[in-house]
């Protein structure tokens, strides 16, 4: 009798229970497999994780309320002590008020006593007094934009005079030295019909910076012997 592999056909040894070509058993056992026990430990979980939420949320709830308890408790005697001072400070501050009052009163009568007692005195003649002398107001000066004229001379035209034109009048025989001052402002100067003016003409010109025009009479001495020192535009004029 044949030894061969009932599955791949093969001849194989009789005490071999597997083939040595397919590597299958000679006779194969069916095992028939046995269905799983229903486990219940879900189910046991769920409950207790219920359980222990449903007795979380109660200690919670129990606390709670205790809290609001104590807290309604605590509020009742704040506020009955907070009326208590508030009677307690009234008549306090009622008494303070009416001490300032008091002393408002005795500083006003105080300071009344003192200004009349001042006004006494100062109704009394004073007694042994020395007369001083009586003291005299300083002279007054020309306005600080006036022109001095001292007879026939002009003596003092101000730096601060800020006219642009000025016309000597025919009166004025002599300038001083220094008469303008370096006044910045005049820019057209105009000499009468005088023959001779008696003045230091560089001093006049070196005084006046910006001086642009002078207007003049031919043959007089602003002709004659100040126009050398003027750099300007000399404008002659005639009667």
């Amino acid at each position: 009798m044949e030894n061969k592999c009932p599955h791949c056909g093969k001849e194989m040894p009789k005490s071999a229970a597997f083939c040595m070509h397919c590597m299958r058993a000679r006779e194969e056992k069916k095992i028939q497999l046995k269905p799983p026990k229903k486990s219940n430990k879900k189910v046991l979980i769920l409950c207790a994780c219920a359980l222990a939420v449903a007795l979380t949320a109660a200690a919670l709830w129990i606390a709670l309320g205790h809290k609001q308890e104590q807290a309604v408790n605590t509020v009742e005697p704040a506020v009955s002590s907070t009326a208590a001072s508030a009677a307690t400070t009234a008549p306090t501050t009622q008494k303070q008020t009416s001490s300032t009052k008091k002393k408002a009163k005795t500083t006003k009568e105080q300071t009344t006593k003192k200004d009349t007692t001042q006004a006494t005195a100062a109704e009394q003649p004073p007694q042994n007094t020395p007369a001083q002398p009586a003291t005299r107001a300083p002279a007054t000066t020309a306005a600080s934009t006036d022109v001095v004229i001292d007879g026939s001379a002009l003596t003092d035209y101000p730096n601060t005079k800020t006219d642009s034109s000025y016309t000597i009048p025919y009166a004025v025989s002599s300038i001083s030295s220094g008469a303008f001052h370096g006044n910045p402002y005049l820019r057209t100067l105009k000499f009468s019909k005088r023959t001779n003016v008696s003045c230091n003409w560089s001093n006049l010109f070196a005084n006046l910076p910006n001086l642009e025009t002078i207007y003049i009479y031919t043959g007089t001495s602003a002709d004659t012997q100040g126009m050398q020192y003027f750099d300007g535009e000399i404008i002659y004029y005639y009667d």
